[in-house]
Formats: C-alpha cells, sequence, structure tokens
C-alpha cells in the first residue's frame, strides 16, 4: 500500500525499509516514531529522500515508582531513585546530531506556561546539574542506610515494547546499574493491563501526561487525576507520601482540598500560588515517580509527499475555552 501503513510497534526495521524504498510514503504515530539509529541514517544517509519532523509531545517520560510496594513503599528509596536520576545525560543520550528527541519537562508540562519552570527545577536537589555528583553519592548514603551497605534488593521492573518506553527504560536500567549498584528482573511485555491498573507493578517505565492531563490552558481539569475521589486513577498513583505506606487521611483530606480550590477559585493569583504548591509537593513530597523530560515523537516522510504539516504539538493536546458554554440536554 502506498502512503500510510499500519506496522506492528515492534517492526521498526520493516517500517524504515518501506520508507525507504517507498512502499509508504509516511511513517510516524503516537509514541511509535523512528528510532535514534532511524533518525541519525535519515540525517547521513537519505536527507535527499526522507524529510524528518521531531514533534513536540504532550508526554513526560518518567519511572512510575509504586508507593504501596516494597521497596519504593518507602520514602526515603523514592527520595533516592529521585536524587540520582541524571536527567541532562538523558537530554543527551537522545540528542541525535542536531536533532533533541527530549527537552527538559518535569511534572507539568512546559507548554501549559503555568508550570514552574525548567530553569528553577534545575536549581532542586537531584535536577541541578552542578551538583549531580554530591546527589549521587547521597542516593547511594540513603540505599545503603535502608537496605545495608551495598545492598540493593532484587525487584521486577516492567517494560512495554511501545519506543517511547522501552528507550528510556532501557536507558535507567543501565543508569541504576551504572550509578546505584541496582539491577532488576526486567520484564518484558506488551501491555500493562492488570500490571498498572492493579496496582502490581514495583517500577515500569512510562510515558504520559502524569496528571491526568497537563497541557490545558486551564488547570482544573488537568490536574483531577490527582483527586483521591475525583479520578479513576490507580490507588498507586494517589497514595503516595513523604512516609512509609499509604499517608493518613488527614493528608489526602489536605491535598484533596487544595485540588478543589484549584478547580474552582476566581482568583487567577490564588489558583497559581496553589498549582506552585501542589507540583512542589509533588516533585518532593509524594514521588509517585522520577521524572526524566519531556518527549518529542520522531516522524518522517518521504519528500515526494507533499502538503504535510504537522502540528506543534502531537496528539490529543486539549485547550480550554472557559469564556464559552455550550449546553446539551
Amino acid at each position: 500500500m502506498n502512503g500510510f501503513e499500519v506496522f506492528s510497534i515492534r517492526d521498526y526495521n520493516t517500517k524504515w525499509a518501506s520508507l525507504i524504498t517507498g512502499k509508504t510514503t509516511q511513517a510516524g504515530y503516537g509514541s511509535s516514531g523512528l528510532t535514534k539509529a532511524h533518525v541519525a541514517e535519515a540525517q547521513t544517509r537519505y536527507s535527499d529522500v526522507i524529510e524528518l519532523h521531531i514533534v513536540p509531545y504532550n508526554h513526560i517520560q518518567v519511572f512510575m515508582l509504586n508507593p504501596l510496594r516494597p521497596p519504593y513503599d518507602d520514602w526515603k528509596v523514592r527520595q533516592a531513585v529521585n536524587l540520582f536520576v541524571d536527567r541532562q545525560d538523558w537530554d543527551m543520550f537522545m540528542t541525535v546530531n542536531d536533532a533533541k528527541m527530549s527537552v527538559p519537562a518535569y511534572y507539568f508540562h512546559p507548554a501549559v506556561g503555568w508550570n514552574i519552570p525548567e530553569e528553577e527545577f534545575s536549581t532542586f536537589p537531584g535536577f541541578n546539574p552542578a551538583t549531580k555528583d554530591e546527589d549521587i553519592a547521597e542516593a547511594n548514603r540513603i540505599l545503603d542506610e535502608v537496605f545495608g551497605e551495598g545492598l540493593r534488593p532484587r525487584a521486577d521492573w516492567f517494560v512495554i515494547q511501545t519506543l517511547s518506553r522501552r528507550e528510556p527504560a532501557l536507558w535507567g536500567i543501565d543508569q541504576f546499574k551504572k550509578l546505584l549498584g541496582w539491577e532488576f528482573d526486567v520484564k518484558n511485555i506488551d501491555s500493562y493491563g492488570a500490571i498498572a491498573s492493579d496496582c502490581l507493578y514495583t517500577i515500569r517505565t512510562e510515558a504520559s501526561t502524569i496528571h491526568a492531563n497537563t497541557i490545558s490552558s486551564a488547570p482544573g481539569d488537568a490536574i483531577i487525576g490527582l483527586h483521591s475521589e475525583w479520578t479513576s486513577h490507580r490507588d498507586c498513583y494517589i497514595y503516595g507520601y513523604k512516609g512509609v505506606g499509604r499517608p493518613s487521611s488527614e493528608e489526602i483530606q489536605k491535598w484533596d482540598a487544595v485540588i478543589e480550590e484549584i478547580d474552582t477559585t476566581l482568583d487567577d493569583n490564588r489558583r497559581a500560588q496553589l498549582l506552585r504548591e501542589l507540583e512542589l509537593y509533588m516533585a518532593d513530597e509524594r514521588l509517585i515517580a522520577a521524572t526524566i523530560g519531556g518527549m518529542n515523537s520522531a516522524w518522517a516522510n518521504r519528500r515526494d509527499l507533499k502538503g504535510v504539516n504537522y502540528l506543534d504539538h502531537a496528539n490529543t493536546v486539549h485547550h480550554r475555552l472557559p469564556e464559552r458554554l455550550w449546553m446539551v440536554e
């Protein structure tokens, strides 16, 4: 079929060969764009045939840490992971010649305009490149304190085979081993299914909008996913806190009230203050995920395909229009 073709998410080389030969004229969808190797080859060998589009995506790539299962039910362990992750190394890892396939992005997506900017995040412990060696040393000290000197528990690391999950997983597994001496039993799977919805995972790689959908011009709907009663999210997404196991009902009610006020207040300054408090809380106290950066998807088409124009942001980006109201019976 000349034009669009459907490929298995594992069949990247077939997709690439079809693009080169002209069997298909456009390749790339969602988080299953071209691999790094294909991007490099397109730049160096096929730039006259293939046009690359490095498309900003509404996903942030993370290591999800289950706060309800050992060893990540201990906040200190989640803290150590967030301290040691070298986000600048990830950015370099995902740079192919002049193509950046990741961007600095932590918790709320930078496209929204109401997030804490990357420049400020880069001054925080774990995010500051100038103190990375000290952060790695502190992470190892914490883990030695929790598990015993040099001891690291074996645990399952679940990897779904979509490109946007597999590549950060490979990088992360290598980083854990190299910098923390921590190895995992890697489980390659086709779908998270009950692993995620029933909180059966220990650690897994994810590429998602994290907090429901954080690309929205109005923040209320975007963070409902963090409310303990208004959400369809699994328990392991809600019940992380600065301690061990589940937080107290008082802790949950406190942050539910913050979210409810964000969703209802008409005072923009008050909303901005509360959003900042919530983002700092997620990044410093709940720690249900170690974020590594925003995702760019590498899509491509043959240059003989005319009229192709990719939107600035790919995939179901939501822009609410609060000045308009539609009513239906």
